[in-house]
């Protein structure tokens, strides 16, 4: 290899070409509280990190920042999340175009940063709403409300007057 050619090669930006979610719910296409949710982003070449960038997800109306967890040195980095209890997204995880960020850190390929625009399908995201990865962070998904602690005592059923605790004075 020419001097020359050594000196383009080396110019070549590392650029995203691809992002998956490569994560499996553990239950019918839904992230429950505690699972993780990981999403690999493939390069051109070979990238190297330094600290912990960040790739946003949308989930529900809200955006979750999913941490670099591993991958420098190869060309795929692998970002995870894990769903938290306020976390709600019925039509799926989406990812935006603009959605990977340093976060103080750095992501380089060669001497040259990394491209950090991920590319977009036709309506413009980088991946779209999946129904085979709905988000669900609620302790119990089969409530539609939440539980509430009665204090060990058993809760009044329907039709039965309250039972009141005598007072002691």
């Amino acid at each position: 290899m020419t001097a020359a050619a050594k000196w383009t090669a080396a110019q070549v930006q590392a650029s995203v070409i691809s992002v998956v979610i490569t994560s499996a719910p553990a239950a019918d296409g839904t992230y429950r509280r505690g699972e993780q949710i990981r999403v690999a982003l493939v390069f051109t070449s070979a990238v190297d990190v330094t600290g912990t960038p960040q790739l946003a997800l949308r989930i529900g109306t809200g955006t979750r920042q999913a941490d670099y967890a591993s991958g420098t040195g190869s060309t795929t980095l692998v970002f995870e999340y894990t769903v938290a209890a306020t976390d709600m997204d019925v039509d799926g995880v989406s990812i935006g175009t603009r959605a990977l960020t340093l976060n103080g850190g750095t992501i380089t390929g060669g001497t040259m940063p990394a491209n950090l625009q991920l590319g977009a399908d036709e309506l413009g995201e980088a991946v779209r709403g999946d129904a085979g990865h709905k988000v669900d962070g609620r302790e119990d998904p089969s409530s539609p409300v939440d539980t509430v602690d009665t204090g060990g005592k058993r809760p009044r059923e329907p039709g039965r007057a309250p039972e009141f605790e005598r007072a002691r004075w």
